[in-house]
């Protein structure tokens, strides 16, 4: 009876180690059966996303061809004898708005600076306009404000604006300054009496 239970156990054991390595190898082969197929589907998806990124690439840039392609591009031209200040990139105002901006620089064989000045779209400047060169503040960037005049002709693209106004210097207007106050010192100062004038004066205090 005893033997017969233990046997019994035994085969038991058995059957249990069996069934256990059974699911391990079971296991093992399923795991290797599948991660190929995950490195398969990770590539698909590398894939895909891939696929994605350049359809929305492709849309951006057709999205910004359209863009630029509905713009209309009108510039004027502006001389000026001083620039101090002024750079490309710098702001174009119209009535305090930017307009556009100045995309060109060049030295003319007068000496003056020509620039350019690119607008978005068309702007309705009459011919007699003016271009001033001003600053933000006291010690900001330089900037260009367009002043419109008063005719019915307007300006063309690629139009030269005939009246300018260059960059007030901040060092020269303080030289200006300090050149008025130093004046109105001197006029306001009493004059010295010279030696003739003091004999004259002895001369008739004497008489």
């Amino acid at each position: 009876m005893l033997k017969a239970a233990f046997s019994l156990s035994l085969s038991f054991k058995k059957s249990l180690f069996c069934l256990t390595n059974g699911e391990k190898i079971a296991h093992n082969a399923f795991m290797k059966q599948k991660i190929p197929m995950t490195l398969a589907q990770q590539e698909t998806l590398v894939g895909a996303v891939m696929f994605v990124l350049f359809l929305v690439f492709l849309g951006f840039i057709h999205t910004q061809a359209s863009l630029d392609k509905g713009k209309t591009d009108f510039t004027l031209y502006a001389s000026f004898a001083g620039s101090d200040g002024l750079m490309k990139g710098s702001a174009v105002r119209l009535g305090g708005v930017r307009v556009g901006e100045v995309t060109g620089m060049t030295l003319t064989n007068g000496f003056r600076v020509r620039a350019r000045l690119s607008f978005d779209m068309p702007v309705e400047l009459s011919a007699d306009t003016s271009a001033v060169i001003e600053t933000d503040g006291l010690m900001g960037p330089k900037h260009i404000e367009l002043i419109p005049g008063g005719e019915d002709e307007l300006l063309e693209n690629d139009g030269e604006i005939a009246y300018t106004q260059d960059a007030v210097v901040l060092n020269d207007l303080l030289a200006k300054v300090n050149g008025l106050v130093r004046a109105k010192k001197d006029k306001a100062a009493p004059v010295p009496a010279t030696e003739e004038a003091k004999g004259i004066s002895d001369e008739k205090e004497s008489d």
